[in-house]
């Protein structure tokens, strides 16, 4: 900017606007741009933030399988206990186990089960998960 600008000296009949022209420029280069990008990224890290935190809450009070919530098995008492079910009885890795198990054995080895799985994989039908239906 130095470069495309003239030197003035203080004697001179355009110093008092170049002076207000350096501070307008400062002001708004230096101070309001550099906020305002400032304060995008912060918005966007908090943001992203927030979304992590809701992805974490709902992973770890919603069944990923059956879609059940922590507080219904709560609601029920007695031998239902969420952890135990999501632990064991809908452990999501083991569903991705059995998805990446079907993919590595040999279609014509499949039994009843596998090969309906495989099936419905196929057409991206997600209707053999039991959703909503653990009970």
């Amino acid at each position: 900017m130095g470069d495309v600008i003239d030197a003035t000296d203080r004697m001179d009949s355009l110093f008092v606007p170049r002076v207000v022209f350096d501070l307008i420029f400062f002001i708004w280069v230096g101070i309001l741009l550099f906020n305002i990008n400032i304060g995008l990224i912060v918005d966007t890290f908090s943001a992203l933030r927030d979304r992590r935190e809701d992805r974490l809450m709902k992973l770890k009070n919603d069944c990923f399988v059956c879609g059940y919530q922590r507080s219904a098995f709560d609601d029920l008492g007695g031998t239902y206990n969420f952890d135990k079910h999501v632990n064991h009885e809908h452990n999501m890795w083991n569903y991705l186990f059995f998805i990446a198990y079907l993919n590595k054995k040999d279609p014509t080895e499949y039994n009843g089960v596998e090969s309906y799985v495989r099936n419905m994989l196929h057409n991206e039908d997600l209707n053999w998960v039991p959703v909503r239906t653990s009970w």
